[in-house]
């Protein structure tokens, strides 16, 4: 049985992330913050541990990564993120609220990489995934680009365009030990962050986020992917 761990998973893409793999007959290990109070994650059937983590405590991280130990981990899934609100403003930046993020969405799944990497070096995938996003492309954020609205969201974008470098970087150092790095983006996704204008359903996003894992080989190491398998301009 492979196992998969999802962080953030008590809502959103991660816990749809939950469901689909469980359902599909992995082993979940999911973490969150407070999951007494998660009911819906509580609710998901087959295999699955659920651990109280936040990203930012790397102490916490640490002492997970070592009860975990021994634990083969196939997909470390770094999805614990959050967009610090919606007013990011040229002249009225929140700095504090902007190096919350930076911690959440850039040095939490560093931290986790570095924490569980001989977990998942022990597994038979292999795999770590960044999520991703399409506002963490400099190509598309111009006057009248193909992808996200350009410019605002400075403090999401600038933590998952350096998670993207991340991903560059782990994939290099991690290559001799045969562990393949991706940066997946899910798209527009209705979510709580995502919006419920958005364009794509939750369930169809994971199941091609699945696809695209199932498909990954350790040539793929380093790249920046949408969910349908196409690949994102940096």
């Amino acid at each position: 049985m492979p196992t998969i761990l999802v962080t953030g998973a008590r809502q959103g893409l991660g816990l749809e992330l939950t469901r689909q793999y469980a359902g599909a007959g992995w082993s979940v290990i999911a973490t969150c913050l407070q999951p007494e109070t998660a009911a819906d994650l509580k609710a998901v059937t087959g295999a699955l541990q659920i651990h109280d983590l936040d990203n930012d405590n790397h102490a916490a991280v640490d002492a997970l990564a070592a009860r975990l130990r021994g634990t083969p981990i196939d997909v470390l899934y770094n999805n614990a993120g959050i967009k610090g609100g919606e007013h990011q403003d040229f002249g009225s930046y929140d700095y504090e609220m902007w190096m919350r993020v930076l911690r959440t969405n850039l040095l939490g799944p560093m931290k986790m990489a570095e924490a569980f990497v001989d977990h998942v070096a022990a597994s038979e995938r292999k795999l770590i995934v960044n999520m991703a996003s399409g506002h963490a492309s400099m190509a598309w954020n111009v006057p009248e680009p193909p992808g996200p609205p350009p410019g605002k969201l400075l403090y999401y974008r600038t933590s998952k365009a350096g998670l993207n470098m991340v991903t560059r970087n782990l994939a290099n150092e991690l290559r001799p030990r045969g562990i393949t790095v991706l940066s997946l983006a899910p798209g527009h996704v209705k979510t709580e962050m995502g919006g419920a204008d958005a364009p794509l359903d939750i369930v169809p996003s994971v199941a091609g986020i699945r696809r695209v894992i199932d498909a990954t080989t350790p040539a793929d190491s380093g790249r920046f992917l949408l969910y349908d398998g196409r690949t994102y301009a940096w």
